[in-house]
């Protein structure tokens, strides 16, 4: 990247009384250097990408309109006076900017109970438990393993007792629900 457009001579915008704000007619052009790779480190870019999708998420423009930019200069537009199109194109560019949730889905109780009862099946089959639920449930060793401390928390297998190998029933499993099926999500 030689050029990066912040850095022209001749850089300018519209200000807010759609004025363009530029170099001097008079002033010198300075010399375009070449942009380092050290200097397009330091662009915070993830802030500036970070203001963006939060400006994009705002839903403001729907109370305070539309200030567009174009070759000639700067015009405001209300939310009424916006062609359908740039409605649809505002719209989906504010549903993609809505944050994605991180980390893993809740737990749900039926998938516990699933569970529960798939270690009681395979704990007396010998070493290699977390594996076989893995290949069972079609998760990864550590997945199984938080799941089975969820199930313990939410009272699906018993505690875990020192010197013992396996968990028992929890009083969720005992205490099953009428016509034999899960107990509702947790």
């Amino acid at each position: 990247m030689i050029e990066l457009e912040l850095w022209r001579p001749d850089w300018g915008y519209w200000d807010d009384f759609g004025d363009f704000v530029g170099p001097a007619d008079d002033a010198s052009t300075a010399v375009a250097l070449p942009i380092t790779s050290d200097v397009l480190r330091r662009i915070p870019l993830g802030q500036i990408v970070a203001q963006a999708q939060a400006e994009l998420a705002s839903q403001s423009w729907k109370s305070e309109g539309v200030t567009t930019i174009g070759l000639g200069s700067a015009e405001s537009r209300q939310p009424g006076e916006l062609v359908p199109a740039s409605v649809r194109a505002l719209e989906s560019a504010g549903d993609l900017a809505q944050l994605a949730k991180r980390g893993r889905p809740p737990l749900e109780g039926a998938l516990l109970h699933e569970l529960a009862h798939a270690y009681l099946r395979e704990a007396g089959n010998g070493p290699g438990l977390h594996r076989r639920l893995g290949d069972l449930f079609e998760r990864p060793e550590p997945t199984i393993k938080d799941w089975i401390k969820a199930a313990r928390e939410r009272g699906y297998l018993s505690p875990a007792i020192p010197g013992r190998r396996a968990a028992g029933p929890g009083p969720l499993l005992s205490h099953r629900t009428e016509g034999g099926s899960p107990p509702p999500s947790a």
